[in-house]
């Protein structure tokens, strides 16, 4: 019953949030009525919510009066073959059974039990695939990995993508290979009325929209065997969480630099339309660096007309700062508990797993190692990012795996693949990213 009333609850969350993000979307931009791609978007939150709402009510009387979660989950969220309540998952990290071994024993052998279980699994997503909507794609079916083991990929991935996960995130929709954006190019005009009766100002708003592919990352990883055959259940962890890591990091350097050439999205730093503030220096300090990124701030407020959220640095430009020392030998970011008093900047955390590190200028510090360190002339130079990273939108899917004898069979090995369909609109507003950039960004010497 907790299970699925934590499902249940957390999909009423999610529409709640969705719903207000459409609302303030709309009120940013100064209407009063829904575009009819708006408006289906409404309705079907809006039906989703009072479907919720009244599932989470009925789990909430029947726990009271000790009813059955099985008969709740029954009326609610059918699963035929499916008995939820207090019954274990067939993939759980305290299991015997072994998602990836039951993977590659049914392709291989056709192996009966393998199958079973492999189907019933197949069912238990399902049911929570129905629970959250079925907007997510690549929701259900063999070869999307069991909850706990995503819930594991999303622990040990976060910090190889910082960058990533602090964007506006999205979930995929299902059967696309584009994802369009719609904005305003032109907007419409107000002026004084210069007298009574005569005209006012007529601007009609013109749109256009940004766009971003569907693009795929995989990877794989080539096992024997016996590892397969012999090993314990513990042997999913290893094998997932390696290759979870290593989608994760490509994932956020797509999302940084990728290039916008095909198979790859438009990163941060390779997206047109952006501030650039150059920092040349020859012997860069970090108090000459400060205006800098205060003009960098001065860039997205004035031209977002909203404040920017992150400064993102490499960690070797972060250690730098920290490292810079006053007249009197006195660190110029000091550590918040020391006041901070007439400081450049406080450093809040040194853990660096994705939160913030720091401050400068009032704006939160974070630390991406993604951030390349090989520009500029001298192929030395990284770069600082400021930006409101609720401007930028990740579109994911689940991650999915498979496992193949064939190419490998003379040899006795199994290969295992992991992938994902990913979009990424970083030019929404080219407005909400600032650079600093230039030869003051040189490898920092300490």
């Amino acid at each position: 019953m907790t299970n699925l009333m934590a499902i249940a609850r957390n999909n009423l969350e999610n529409d709640r949030e969705e719903l207000d993000t459409l609302i303030e979307t709309v009120r940013r931009d100064g209407r009063t009525s829904l575009k009819a791609s708006e408006q289906r978007r409404f309705e079907r939150l809006e039906t989703s919510i009072t479907e919720n709402q009244e599932a989470v009510a009925k789990l909430e009387r029947d726990e009271k009066y000790g009813k059955s979660a099985a008969a709740a989950a029954k009326r609610f969220f059918p699963s035929e073959g499916v008995s939820v309540g207090s019954e274990a998952r067939t993939y759980r990290p305290d299991g015997q059974n072994s998602y990836f071994r039951d993977l590659a024993t049914a392709s291989i052998y056709n192996d009966a039990d393998a199958r079973g279980r492999l189907e019933r699994h197949v069912q238990e997503i399902g049911m929570e695939t129905r629970v959250n909507g079925s907007r997510i794609d690549g929701a259900g079916g063999y070869f999307v990995a069991p909850r706990w083991l995503m819930d594991e990929y999303i622990s040990l991935a976060r910090p190889a993508r910082p960058f990533a996960d602090a964007c506006h995130k999205l979930p995929l929709p299902i059967g696309t290979d584009t994802i369009n954006i719609p904005k305003i190019a032109t907007g419409s005009q107000i002026a004084v009325q210069s007298t009574d009766g005569a005209p006012i100002a007529s601007t009609d708003a013109t749109d256009t929209f940004v766009t971003s592919p569907v693009i795929t990352l995989a990877g794989q990883s080539d096992v024997s065997m016996q590892l397969i055959e012999q090993s314990p259940a513990g042997f999913d962890k290893v094998i997932f969480s390696d290759l979870a890591r290593a989608y994760a990091t490509q994932l956020d350097i797509q999302t940084l630099t990728g290039a916008g050439t095909i198979g790859q999205v438009t990163g941060a730093l390779t997206m047109s339309g952006s501030s650039v503030v150059t920092y040349t220096d020859g012997t860069p300090t970090v108090p000459e660096l400060y205006p800098k990124l205060a003009d960098a701030i001065r860039s997205v407020h004035s031209n977002l007309f909203l404040p920017p959220t992150h400064i993102w640095m490499h960690p070797r430009r972060w250690a730098w700062c920290l490292s810079a020392l006053d007249s009197s030998n006195r660190p110029l970011v000091v550590p918040n508990a020391q006041g901070p008093y007439n400081s450049l900047g406080a450093e809040t955390n040194v853990d660096s797993e994705g939160g913030p590190v720091g401050t400068i200028q009032g704006v939160s510090v974070f630390v991406d190692a993604s951030i390349p360190t090989n520009l500029g002339a001298g192929a030395n130079e990284d770069r600082i990012i400021v930006t409101r990273m609720d401007q930028l939108y990740l579109f994911e899917g689940e991650l999915r795996t498979r496992a193949m004898q064939e190419v490998l069979s003379g040899t006795l090995q199994v290969r295992l693949q992991a992938y994902n369909y990913v979009a990424y609109i970083a030019n929404r507003l080219p407005a909400a990213v600032a650079i600093i950039a230039g030869t003051g960004l040189v490898t920092p010497t300490f």
